[in-house]
């Protein structure tokens, strides 16, 4: 926790203590690839990989 709470002063928001958490939480757990709709709130953390999964979806043709 000692870890959030350092981010959190850093942070420009207290509402990003949410994703700090979880971004701390899932590198603890050694995940280094990270799917989010979210991803310049989960860069800097230490993950090898932060995208967009949505990005991949291609237009529907009507």
């Amino acid at each position: 926790m000692d870890a959030v709470w350092q981010h959190a002063r850093t942070s420009d928001s207290v509402r990003r203590i949410y994703d700090i958490r979880l971004a701390l939480t899932l590198r603890h757990y050694n995940v280094t690839d990270f799917a989010t709709a979210n991803e310049k709130h989960f860069r800097g953390f230490g993950f090898s990989r932060v995208w967009n999964p949505l990005n991949l979806l291609k237009p529907l043709n009507p």
